[in-house]
């Protein structure tokens, strides 16, 4: 009799291991599949979610946190999921000219983050009327594109970048950055930039305005004085400053006629030493100054 409950009791204790088992293999499997569901990415339904999710109405004072140059620059961004709300976006800036060719990558560096970007050429100081898939009501701001998970990253969603973009204008640009799904804290990032620089060239001298005597520089083909043309070719005869510039300078600063006359005069008389222009085109400079009403 006692040797028949031992055995009973041993069969039960192994067919209750026999369940414990079984019950932790499908715990586990189930663990597995739940982990594996969250991290594929659906950017159709994403994507379809996000365009008939109606934009925050907002009128919020905004600020640009930097200028963005050739260099790396990192931020943090402190909210979640805020891709249609524009008050609460990071903004930056910088420069560009009509034809250039500019690279723009948007990483998160810490896996929290699910990066979006939106660009628009000019700047504002509102977020009224932004919007990062259809143009701005915002009269400040021309619309220009948004980029969304087409850098892969093993974290959140991808990353977000533009590669090859050609600059529709030239003056200032605004980029925007986003989280768009949210994936938790902290949210870091990081933008890295080709084909961007801090120097503003308005003229394109390769001078930056902030240091050149003549940011807007007269680059017509011949020098004209007063509505006569010289003939003088109209050339870069300083780093930053063409013929035409130095005899506009000639004329701000002279006292009356005759020193405005005696100044172009120093000036052809140096560029025929320096081979600029010939003998001709100095004794029509000196004349179409002579001939003019300036200053």
């Amino acid at each position: 009799m006692k040797l028949r409950t031992k055995i009973s009791m041993l069969f039960a204790c192994f067919a209750l291991s026999i369940f414990v088992s079984c019950t932790q293999d499908q715990s586990t499997d189930l663990t597995v599949e739940t982990t594996t569901d969250i991290s594929i990415e659906d950017a159709a339904k994403k994507m379809e979610m996000m365009r008939t999710t109606p934009m925050v109405q907002s009128k919020a004072a905004i600020t640009y946190i930097s200028e963005l140059c050739e260099d790396v620059v990192s931020g943090t961004y402190a909210y979640e999921n805020t891709w249609n709300n524009a008050a609460l976006w990071d903004y930056y800036s910088f420069e560009g000219t009509a034809g250039d060719v500019v690279d723009i990558s948007l990483l998160r560096t810490t896996p929290g983050m699910d990066v979006m970007s939106i660009l628009f050429f000019g700047t504002t100081t509102t977020s009224d009327g932004l919007h990062p898939f259809s143009p701005s009501t915002n009269p400040d701001m021309t619309y220009l594109g948004f980029w969304d998970d087409n850098i892969p990253n093993p974290s959140c969603f991808g990353d977000a970048g533009t590669f090859g973009f050609i600059l529709p204008y030239t003056g200032t640009y605004t980029f925007a950055v986003n989280d768009n799904s949210g994936c938790g804290f902290p949210k870091n990032y990081e933008i890295h930039t080709t084909g961007i620089s801090c120097i503003t060239d308005t003229d394109g001298d390769g001078c930056d305005d902030a240091v050149d005597p003549h940011p807007n520089s007269n680059v017509e083909a011949t020098v004209t004085i007063d509505g006569c043309d010289s003939g003088a070719p109209n050339i870069y005869v300083e780093p930053c400053s063409t013929m035409s510039d130095l005899i506009a300078d000639c004329a701000a600063n002279a006292a009356n006629h005759a020193e405005f006359v005696a100044c172009v005069k120093a000036l052809a008389t140096a560029w025929r030493r320096a081979g600029h222009i010939d003998g001709r085109q100095n004794y029509y400079l000196q004349r179409c100054a002579s001939s003019s009403s300036l200053p």
